[in-house]
Protein backbone atom coordinates (compact mmCIF):
# COMPACT_ATOMS: atom_id res chain seq x y z
CA UNK A 1 0.00 0.00 0.00
CA UNK A 2 1.08 3.53 -0.61
CA UNK A 3 0.09 7.25 -0.51
CA UNK A 4 -0.31 8.82 -3.66
CA UNK A 5 0.66 12.39 -4.55
CA UNK A 6 -2.99 13.73 -5.05
CA UNK A 7 -3.42 12.39 -1.17
CA UNK A 8 -5.23 9.31 -1.56
CA UNK A 9 -4.25 5.83 -0.53
CA UNK A 10 -3.61 2.55 -3.36
CA UNK A 11 -3.72 -0.57 -2.35
CA UNK A 12 -2.48 -3.68 -5.23
CA UNK A 13 -3.37 -7.36 -5.26
CA UNK A 14 -1.77 -10.34 -6.70
CA UNK A 15 -3.17 -13.64 -6.48
CA UNK A 16 -3.50 -16.66 -8.09
CA UNK A 17 -6.87 -17.91 -9.23
CA UNK A 18 -6.83 -21.24 -11.32
CA UNK A 19 -3.82 -21.21 -12.15
CA UNK A 20 -3.31 -17.71 -13.11
CA UNK A 21 -2.33 -14.59 -11.18
CA UNK A 22 -4.56 -12.12 -11.45
CA UNK A 23 -4.14 -8.26 -9.75
CA UNK A 24 -6.08 -5.77 -8.69
CA UNK A 25 -5.72 -2.24 -7.64
CA UNK A 26 -8.03 -0.65 -4.84
CA UNK A 27 -8.06 3.42 -3.84
CA UNK A 28 -9.34 5.33 -1.11
CA UNK A 29 -9.54 8.18 1.07
CA UNK A 30 -7.77 6.42 3.53
CA UNK A 31 -5.53 3.39 4.49
CA UNK A 32 -8.60 1.48 6.22
CA UNK A 33 -10.78 1.92 3.53
CA UNK A 34 -8.39 0.93 0.65
CA UNK A 35 -7.67 -2.37 3.23
CA UNK A 36 -11.13 -2.88 3.82
CA UNK A 37 -11.65 -3.07 -0.07
CA UNK A 38 -8.51 -5.31 -0.77
CA UNK A 39 -9.97 -8.06 1.25
CA UNK A 40 -13.32 -7.98 -0.11
CA UNK A 41 -11.74 -8.19 -3.28
CA UNK A 42 -9.85 -11.33 -2.29
CA UNK A 43 -12.45 -12.50 -0.80
CA UNK A 44 -14.34 -12.30 -3.93
CA UNK A 45 -11.61 -13.75 -6.25
CA UNK A 46 -11.42 -16.91 -4.01
CA UNK A 47 -15.28 -17.81 -4.11
CA UNK A 48 -14.89 -17.49 -8.29
CA UNK A 49 -16.68 -14.42 -8.63
CA UNK A 50 -15.17 -11.62 -10.88
CA UNK A 51 -14.46 -8.80 -9.07
CA UNK A 52 -15.08 -5.43 -10.04
CA UNK A 53 -12.49 -3.42 -11.87
CA UNK A 54 -12.10 -0.39 -8.88
CA UNK A 55 -11.20 1.72 -12.07
CA UNK A 56 -14.82 1.07 -14.29
CA UNK A 57 -16.38 3.75 -15.55
CA UNK A 58 -19.57 4.79 -14.32
CA UNK A 59 -21.05 3.66 -17.92
CA UNK A 60 -19.84 0.48 -17.60
CA UNK A 61 -20.99 -0.12 -13.78
CA UNK A 62 -24.63 1.08 -15.06
CA UNK A 63 -24.72 -1.67 -17.77
CA UNK A 64 -23.39 -4.41 -15.14
CA UNK A 65 -26.09 -3.31 -12.39
CA UNK A 66 -28.78 -2.95 -14.86
CA UNK A 67 -28.45 -6.55 -16.43
CA UNK A 68 -28.17 -7.90 -12.07
CA UNK A 69 -31.65 -5.54 -11.87
CA UNK A 70 -33.25 -7.53 -14.64
CA UNK A 71 -34.94 -10.26 -12.90
CA UNK A 72 -36.59 -8.28 -9.90
CA UNK A 73 -38.02 -5.54 -11.82
CA UNK A 74 -41.12 -5.15 -13.97
CA UNK A 75 -40.25 -5.20 -17.76
CA UNK A 76 -41.61 -1.57 -17.93
CA UNK A 77 -39.11 -0.36 -15.25
CA UNK A 78 -36.06 -2.09 -17.08
CA UNK A 79 -36.97 0.00 -19.99
CA UNK A 80 -37.32 2.95 -18.46
CA UNK A 81 -33.88 2.50 -17.01
CA UNK A 82 -32.14 1.50 -20.16
CA UNK A 83 -33.84 4.78 -21.71
CA UNK A 84 -32.63 6.96 -18.80
CA UNK A 85 -28.87 5.59 -18.93
CA UNK A 86 -28.74 5.51 -22.70
CA UNK A 87 -30.22 9.57 -23.64
CA UNK A 88 -28.54 10.76 -19.98
CA UNK A 89 -26.40 8.86 -17.45
CA UNK A 90 -24.28 7.92 -20.60
CA UNK A 91 -23.83 10.63 -22.60
CA UNK A 92 -23.49 13.28 -19.56
CA UNK A 93 -20.95 10.80 -17.56
CA UNK A 94 -20.50 7.69 -18.84
CA UNK A 95 -16.78 8.13 -19.32
CA UNK A 96 -15.99 9.33 -15.74
CA UNK A 97 -14.46 6.89 -13.51
CA UNK A 98 -17.02 5.36 -10.96
CA UNK A 99 -14.35 5.78 -7.61
CA UNK A 100 -13.64 9.80 -8.85
CA UNK A 101 -17.33 10.70 -9.38
CA UNK A 102 -18.25 14.11 -7.41
CA UNK A 103 -21.42 15.02 -6.22
CA UNK A 104 -20.16 18.34 -8.35
CA UNK A 105 -20.35 16.30 -11.18
CA UNK A 106 -23.91 14.87 -10.55
CA UNK A 107 -25.18 18.34 -9.75
CA UNK A 108 -23.52 19.84 -12.83
CA UNK A 109 -25.10 17.00 -14.68
CA UNK A 110 -28.71 17.88 -13.09
CA UNK A 111 -28.29 21.99 -14.02
CA UNK A 112 -27.21 20.56 -17.50
CA UNK A 113 -30.09 18.88 -18.11
CA UNK A 114 -32.73 21.39 -16.79
CA UNK A 115 -31.23 24.15 -19.00
CA UNK A 116 -31.34 21.65 -22.32
CA UNK A 117 -35.30 21.34 -21.37
CA UNK A 118 -35.80 18.35 -19.76
CA UNK A 119 -38.77 18.44 -17.68
CA UNK A 120 -38.33 18.84 -13.62
CA UNK A 121 -39.70 15.52 -12.91
CA UNK A 122 -37.39 13.92 -15.40
CA UNK A 123 -34.23 15.12 -14.13
CA UNK A 124 -36.04 13.88 -11.19
CA UNK A 125 -35.94 10.65 -12.80
CA UNK A 126 -32.39 10.49 -14.12
CA UNK A 127 -31.37 10.91 -10.71
CA UNK A 128 -33.43 8.36 -9.12
CA UNK A 129 -31.92 5.88 -11.54
CA UNK A 130 -28.51 7.11 -10.75
CA UNK A 131 -29.20 6.65 -6.82
CA UNK A 132 -30.84 3.04 -7.40
CA UNK A 133 -27.44 2.23 -8.84
CA UNK A 134 -24.93 3.91 -6.34
CA UNK A 135 -26.52 2.18 -3.29
CA UNK A 136 -25.73 -1.24 -4.65
CA UNK A 137 -22.17 0.63 -5.49
CA UNK A 138 -21.92 1.86 -1.56
CA UNK A 139 -23.40 -2.18 -0.28
CA UNK A 140 -20.89 -3.82 -3.05
CA UNK A 141 -17.82 -1.31 -0.99
CA UNK A 142 -16.93 -0.28 -4.58
CA UNK A 143 -17.40 3.91 -3.51
CA UNK A 144 -17.65 5.00 -0.26
CA UNK A 145 -20.91 7.18 -0.29
CA UNK A 146 -23.75 7.87 -2.42
CA UNK A 147 -23.08 11.30 -4.54
CA UNK A 148 -26.15 10.92 -6.37
CA UNK A 149 -28.35 11.39 -2.47
CA UNK A 150 -26.34 14.45 -2.00
CA UNK A 151 -26.80 16.27 -5.19
CA UNK A 152 -30.05 18.18 -5.02
CA UNK A 153 -32.39 18.14 -8.41
CA UNK A 154 -34.90 20.99 -9.24
CA UNK A 155 -38.18 21.23 -7.85
CA UNK A 156 -40.73 20.02 -10.20
CA UNK A 157 -43.74 22.56 -9.75
CA UNK A 158 -47.22 20.79 -8.23
CA UNK A 159 -48.96 19.33 -10.83
CA UNK A 160 -52.87 19.28 -9.88
CA UNK A 161 -55.43 17.35 -11.80
CA UNK A 162 -59.48 18.33 -11.65
CA UNK A 163 -61.34 15.07 -11.32
CA UNK A 164 -64.54 14.90 -13.55
CA UNK A 165 -67.63 15.50 -11.76
CA UNK A 166 -71.19 13.09 -11.44
CA UNK A 167 -71.74 14.73 -14.60
CA UNK A 168 -69.12 14.21 -16.62
CA UNK A 169 -69.12 10.92 -15.66
CA UNK A 170 -72.32 10.49 -17.01
CA UNK A 171 -71.18 12.61 -19.98
CA UNK A 172 -67.98 9.81 -21.14
CA UNK A 173 -70.54 7.01 -20.06
CA UNK A 174 -73.21 7.55 -21.86
CA UNK A 175 -70.30 8.14 -25.48
CA UNK A 176 -68.28 4.92 -24.79
CA UNK A 177 -70.35 2.47 -26.17
CA UNK A 178 -69.82 4.20 -29.57
CA UNK A 179 -65.91 4.37 -29.14
CA UNK A 180 -66.16 0.45 -27.65
CA UNK A 181 -64.85 1.47 -24.28
CA UNK A 182 -68.16 1.02 -22.02
CA UNK A 183 -66.54 -1.69 -19.99
CA UNK A 184 -63.16 -0.28 -19.35
CA UNK A 185 -64.37 3.17 -18.51
CA UNK A 186 -66.61 1.35 -16.07
CA UNK A 187 -64.43 -0.18 -14.53
CA UNK A 188 -61.84 2.99 -14.68
CA UNK A 189 -64.73 5.21 -12.91
CA UNK A 190 -66.63 2.86 -11.09
CA UNK A 191 -63.96 0.75 -9.16
CA UNK A 192 -60.98 3.33 -9.54
CA UNK A 193 -58.17 0.55 -11.11
CA UNK A 194 -55.76 1.50 -13.67
CA UNK A 195 -55.18 1.17 -17.14
CA UNK A 196 -53.12 -1.80 -16.74
CA UNK A 197 -54.98 -3.64 -14.70
CA UNK A 198 -57.85 -3.02 -16.64
CA UNK A 199 -56.58 -4.07 -19.99
CA UNK A 200 -54.71 -7.10 -18.00
CA UNK A 201 -57.95 -8.47 -16.82
CA UNK A 202 -59.03 -12.11 -17.84
CA UNK A 203 -62.09 -13.38 -17.92
CA UNK A 204 -60.79 -16.04 -15.42
CA UNK A 205 -60.46 -12.87 -13.05
CA UNK A 206 -64.13 -12.17 -13.19
CA UNK A 207 -67.07 -14.01 -11.35
CA UNK A 208 -70.14 -12.41 -12.63
CA UNK A 209 -72.49 -14.50 -10.24
CA UNK A 210 -70.70 -13.49 -6.95
CA UNK A 211 -70.51 -10.26 -8.71
CA UNK A 212 -66.74 -9.75 -8.10
CA UNK A 213 -63.08 -9.28 -9.75
CA UNK A 214 -59.96 -9.86 -8.77
CA UNK A 215 -56.69 -8.11 -9.63
CA UNK A 216 -54.20 -10.56 -10.33
CA UNK A 217 -51.68 -9.11 -13.11
CA UNK A 218 -51.16 -5.50 -15.62
CA UNK A 219 -50.54 -5.63 -19.08
CA UNK A 220 -48.07 -3.55 -20.37
CA UNK A 221 -46.22 -3.27 -23.80
CA UNK A 222 -42.28 -3.64 -23.59
CA UNK A 223 -40.05 -3.52 -27.14
CA UNK A 224 -43.49 -3.62 -28.93
CA UNK A 225 -44.64 -6.68 -27.27
CA UNK A 226 -47.83 -7.31 -25.17
CA UNK A 227 -47.44 -8.96 -21.80
CA UNK A 228 -48.82 -9.56 -18.31
CA UNK A 229 -46.83 -8.64 -15.37
CA UNK A 230 -47.09 -8.68 -11.52
CA UNK A 231 -49.00 -5.55 -9.99
CA UNK A 232 -47.64 -2.26 -9.31
CA UNK A 233 -47.07 -3.34 -5.46
CA UNK A 234 -48.13 -5.84 -3.58
CA UNK A 235 -51.47 -5.02 -2.31
CA UNK A 236 -52.45 -4.13 -5.62
CA UNK A 237 -53.47 -7.82 -5.67
CA UNK A 238 -56.82 -7.38 -4.72
CA UNK A 239 -60.69 -8.81 -5.10
CA UNK A 240 -63.43 -6.23 -5.49
CA UNK A 241 -66.92 -6.02 -5.29
CA UNK A 242 -68.47 -5.10 -8.70
CA UNK A 243 -71.19 -2.03 -8.97
CA UNK A 244 -74.13 -3.04 -11.14
CA UNK A 245 -72.97 -0.70 -13.95
CA UNK A 246 -69.54 -2.61 -14.05
CA UNK A 247 -71.40 -5.89 -14.15
CA UNK A 248 -73.87 -5.03 -17.16
CA UNK A 249 -70.76 -3.41 -19.02
CA UNK A 250 -68.79 -6.96 -18.08
CA UNK A 251 -71.81 -8.91 -19.51
CA UNK A 252 -72.12 -6.96 -23.12
CA UNK A 253 -68.40 -7.11 -22.92
CA UNK A 254 -68.58 -10.84 -23.17
CA UNK A 255 -71.25 -11.00 -25.82
CA UNK A 256 -69.15 -8.05 -27.92
CA UNK A 257 -66.32 -10.43 -27.78
CA UNK A 258 -68.15 -14.28 -28.87
CA UNK A 259 -69.49 -11.99 -31.74
CA UNK A 260 -65.70 -10.69 -33.06
CA UNK A 261 -64.63 -13.92 -32.38
CA UNK A 262 -67.25 -15.75 -34.46
CA UNK A 263 -67.15 -13.03 -37.41
CA UNK A 264 -62.74 -13.26 -37.37
CA UNK A 265 -63.10 -16.59 -37.65
CA UNK A 266 -59.76 -18.50 -38.17
CA UNK A 267 -58.16 -14.99 -38.08
CA UNK A 268 -58.85 -14.68 -34.39
CA UNK A 269 -55.35 -15.04 -32.52
CA UNK A 270 -55.35 -14.80 -28.80
CA UNK A 271 -51.74 -13.46 -27.97
CA UNK A 272 -52.61 -13.87 -24.23
CA UNK A 273 -55.51 -16.26 -23.52
CA UNK A 274 -58.17 -14.67 -22.00
CA UNK A 275 -58.19 -11.58 -21.93
CA UNK A 276 -61.32 -9.38 -21.49
CA UNK A 277 -60.52 -6.46 -23.71
CA UNK A 278 -58.95 -7.67 -26.90
CA UNK A 279 -59.35 -5.96 -30.59
CA UNK A 280 -61.42 -7.68 -33.35
CA UNK A 281 -58.74 -9.85 -34.07
CA UNK A 282 -58.33 -11.58 -30.62
CA UNK A 283 -54.95 -8.83 -29.71
CA UNK A 284 -54.63 -7.32 -26.85
CA UNK A 285 -55.29 -3.86 -26.61
CA UNK A 286 -52.75 -1.43 -26.27
CA UNK A 287 -52.91 0.93 -23.61
CA UNK A 288 -51.75 4.27 -25.67
CA UNK A 289 -54.83 3.42 -28.64
CA UNK A 290 -57.15 3.29 -25.69
CA UNK A 291 -55.86 6.79 -24.55
CA UNK A 292 -56.26 7.94 -28.41
CA UNK A 293 -59.48 7.08 -28.12
CA UNK A 294 -60.79 8.27 -24.69
CA UNK A 295 -59.34 11.86 -25.56
CA UNK A 296 -61.74 11.88 -28.69
CA UNK A 297 -64.26 10.54 -26.61
CA UNK A 298 -63.88 13.61 -24.42
CA UNK A 299 -64.13 15.80 -27.29
CA UNK A 300 -67.43 14.56 -28.17
CA UNK A 301 -68.93 14.38 -25.21
CA UNK A 302 -68.15 18.37 -24.99
CA UNK A 303 -65.94 17.51 -21.49
CA UNK A 304 -62.70 19.49 -20.84
CA UNK A 305 -59.48 16.99 -21.69
CA UNK A 306 -58.06 15.42 -18.83
CA UNK A 307 -55.69 11.85 -18.75
CA UNK A 308 -57.04 8.40 -18.51
CA UNK A 309 -55.64 8.37 -14.84
CA UNK A 310 -58.21 11.14 -14.12
CA UNK A 311 -60.88 8.47 -13.82
CA UNK A 312 -58.99 6.48 -10.94
CA UNK A 313 -58.61 10.01 -8.93
CA UNK A 314 -62.75 10.66 -10.26
CA UNK A 315 -63.74 7.18 -8.60
CA UNK A 316 -61.63 7.80 -5.54
CA UNK A 317 -63.15 11.62 -4.89
CA UNK A 318 -66.96 10.30 -6.12
CA UNK A 319 -66.04 7.05 -2.76
CA UNK A 320 -65.08 9.81 -0.46
CA UNK A 321 -67.74 12.09 -0.53
CA UNK A 322 -70.78 9.28 -1.16
CA UNK A 323 -69.07 8.57 2.19
CA UNK A 324 -66.77 5.78 2.04
CA UNK A 325 -63.85 5.50 4.61
CA UNK A 326 -60.63 6.19 3.74
CA UNK A 327 -59.94 2.46 4.35
CA UNK A 328 -61.58 1.18 2.30
CA UNK A 329 -60.77 3.74 -0.42
CA UNK A 330 -57.41 3.12 0.13
CA UNK A 331 -58.22 -0.86 -0.54
CA UNK A 332 -60.49 -0.22 -3.51
CA UNK A 333 -57.52 1.42 -4.90
CA UNK A 334 -54.94 -0.75 -4.16
CA UNK A 335 -52.43 1.44 -2.47
CA UNK A 336 -49.49 0.64 -0.37
CA UNK A 337 -50.31 2.62 2.82
CA UNK A 338 -53.16 3.92 3.55
CA UNK A 339 -51.37 7.19 4.12
CA UNK A 340 -50.70 7.55 0.80
CA UNK A 341 -54.09 7.85 0.28
CA UNK A 342 -54.92 10.35 2.39
CA UNK A 343 -51.98 12.70 1.11
CA UNK A 344 -53.22 11.89 -2.56
CA UNK A 345 -57.42 13.44 -1.10
CA UNK A 346 -55.88 15.63 1.31
CA UNK A 347 -58.16 18.44 -0.37
CA UNK A 348 -61.58 16.53 -0.16
CA UNK A 349 -60.75 15.41 3.82
CA UNK A 350 -61.78 19.10 5.24
CA UNK A 351 -65.77 18.51 4.16
CA UNK A 352 -65.78 15.17 5.02
CA UNK A 353 -64.65 15.78 8.60
CA UNK A 354 -67.28 18.12 9.00
CA UNK A 355 -70.23 15.81 7.95
CA UNK A 356 -68.97 13.95 10.38
CA UNK A 357 -68.66 16.34 13.07
CA UNK A 358 -72.21 17.12 12.52
CA UNK A 359 -73.30 13.63 12.69
CA UNK A 360 -71.85 13.28 16.25
CA UNK A 361 -73.32 16.78 17.32
CA UNK A 362 -77.16 15.16 15.89
CA UNK A 363 -76.22 12.17 18.06
CA UNK A 364 -75.02 13.68 20.98
CA UNK A 365 -77.54 16.47 20.77
CA UNK A 366 -79.42 16.64 24.77
CA UNK A 367 -82.57 15.21 24.49
CA UNK A 368 -85.46 17.96 24.15
CA UNK A 369 -82.98 20.78 22.77
CA UNK A 370 -83.70 22.65 19.64
CA UNK A 371 -81.04 21.10 17.14
CA UNK A 372 -78.87 24.25 15.51
CA UNK A 373 -78.97 24.01 11.95
CA UNK A 374 -75.00 24.75 12.28
CA UNK A 375 -74.67 21.63 13.82
CA UNK A 376 -77.16 19.07 13.21
CA UNK A 377 -77.29 19.98 9.18
CA UNK A 378 -76.60 16.27 8.23
CA UNK A 379 -78.25 16.16 4.87
CA UNK A 380 -77.05 19.94 4.38
CA UNK A 381 -73.38 18.81 5.08
CA UNK A 382 -73.63 15.93 2.51
CA UNK A 383 -74.81 17.62 -0.31
CA UNK A 384 -71.88 20.38 0.64
CA UNK A 385 -69.64 17.94 0.63
CA UNK A 386 -70.98 16.24 -2.77
CA UNK A 387 -71.26 19.99 -4.09
CA UNK A 388 -67.65 20.94 -2.78
CA UNK A 389 -66.13 17.33 -4.31
CA UNK A 390 -66.79 18.52 -8.14
CA UNK A 391 -64.68 22.10 -8.00
CA UNK A 392 -61.95 20.53 -5.98
CA UNK A 393 -58.27 19.88 -6.84
CA UNK A 394 -55.93 17.68 -5.89
CA UNK A 395 -51.98 17.01 -6.20
CA UNK A 396 -51.29 13.88 -8.53
CA UNK A 397 -48.88 11.35 -7.01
Amino acid sequence: MRRRADGRWEGRLALVVDGRMVRRSCYGRTRAEVLQRLRLTAQTLRSGLAAPESSQTLGHYLQEWLHGQRSSLRPATVSLYEMVIRRHLQPEMGSVRLDRLTVAQVQGMLRRLSENGLAPRSVGHVRAVLRSALNEAVRQELVPRNVASLARPPRPPQRVIEPFTPEECSLILGCAPRFDLLAVLAIAVGMGLRQGEILGLRWQDIDLERRTLKVQRALQRVYGRSQLVDPKTSRSRRTLPMPSLVHSALLQQRSDQDAARELAGPLWEEEIPGLIFTTALGRPRCGTAVTHTFHRLLAEAGVRQRTFHTLRHSAATLMLAGGVDLKTVSTMLGHSQIGLTADTYASVLPGLQREAAARMDAILATPGTPADSSTTGVKTGVNETAATSKALKWERI
